[in-house]
């Protein structure tokens, strides 16, 4: 099991930011980790992004590809105004494979 820190989605953030989508998306204004029955991430657009994760990750990989998923979130609704699993979301499953992230919509 692996429970994130603030810091760790900071690093990992700056990290994705970088690699993926070249230093272009906000930070979330704020990160609330916490326990969660059915999902281990979700990201709300109020206030510039709030993104809540799961205290009760698998592992350290799933919840560096579930964050690299709500990022993807992020940049809809900063340059696209939605927030879906469709044609811009999957867009961008290429450049995120290509630095070995992982962004399946079912997470």
């Amino acid at each position: 099991m692996y429970t994130p820190t603030k810091r760790d989605v900071k690093f990992w953030f700056d990290r994705i930011n970088a690699e993926v989508f070249d230093h272009c998306l906000n930070p979330f204004s704020k990160i609330i980790i916490e326990h969660h029955d059915t999902e281990w991430g979700a990201m709300d657009p109020k206030d510039n992004g709030i993104l809540y994760l799961s205290t009760d990750f698998p592992d350290k990989d799933e919840f560096i590809n579930v964050l690299a998923h709500e990022m993807v979130h992020q940049w809809q609704w900063q340059y696209a105004d939605i927030c879906d699993h469709g044609t811009s979301f999957q867009a961008w499953e290429g450049a995120m494979m290509a630095k070995n992230y992982l962004i399946n919509y079912w997470f």
